[in-house]
């Protein structure tokens, strides 16, 4: 007989429905069957039934996972899968399961140095489509700023968006740029759904009040 690789999780989810439908009569529900054998949600167990199925562990009737008729535990020749490493299809290198990224909550097939190198070259080969995305990300991003908080300078009334900024109302500009890391302050307000606390001013008025403590136009 063929060896197969079945996971502790899956060794853990036949012997939990084994024992259940000798006790009770009938199969556990797919949420019994979670709590019962420590899977982390139902399409995981749904997941893990259909290749039990598959591989002749399982017998259901008319495909309802409620309707498990029988359970075939593994003999002495069928051995658990250690799945605490993983080899990878890119390095070849059997590495630790925590060096792959998941996706649905499953290793993905390549380890995350191989992933971050190929985002890496795919980066570098598209280099001139990537920054030309994100400048009209961030433009749009401004724009939509401008707008949402009244489009036109709070002091003189400038509305020529080239001469415009956002200015923090309170003061902490230089600190709240650093706090993001960079990022374009017209994407952040976007992210955050435009707070209090800010407005708009020209870059005049905006260089008179960070320079003088205020604005010549206020003054006239």
């Amino acid at each position: 007989m063929n060896r197969i690789k079945i996971s502790k999780s899956r060794q853990r989810l036949l012997e939990f429905v084994d024992e259940y439908i000798k006790r009770i009569g009938f199969a556990p529900t797919i949420r019994e069957i979670v709590k019962g054998a420590e899977i982390s949600s139902t399409s995981v167990v749904k997941f893990h039934i259909d290749k039990l199925v598959s591989a002749g562990f399982i017998e259901l009737n008319n495909r309802n996972f409620r309707n498990i008729e029988r359970v075939h535990l593994p003999v002495p020749n069928i051995y658990i899968e250690d799945l605490s490493h993983k080899v990878c299809n890119r390095c070849n290198v059997n590495k630790d399961i925590k060096d792959f990224y998941k996706r649905k909550g499953y290793p993905i097939a390549i380890c995350k140095e191989c992933t971050n190198e190929d985002s890496r070259n795919h980066y570098m080969n598209n280099r001139p489509h990537y920054l030309e995305y994100m400048k009209k990300y961030r433009d749009s991003a401004r724009q939509e700023a401008l707008t949402h908080y009244g489009g036109k300078c709070n002091c003189c009334g400038e509305t020529r968006h080239e001469f415009l900024a956002i200015d923090h109302i309170n003061g902490g500009g230089c600190k709240h740029h650093k706090s993001i890391n960079g990022m374009a302050i017209g994407i952040w307000l976007r992210k955050n759904n435009y707070p209090e606390g800010f407005r708009i001013l020209c870059h005049n008025c905006n260089m008179a009040l960070g320079f003088f403590g205020y604005c010549p136009h206020k003054t006239t």
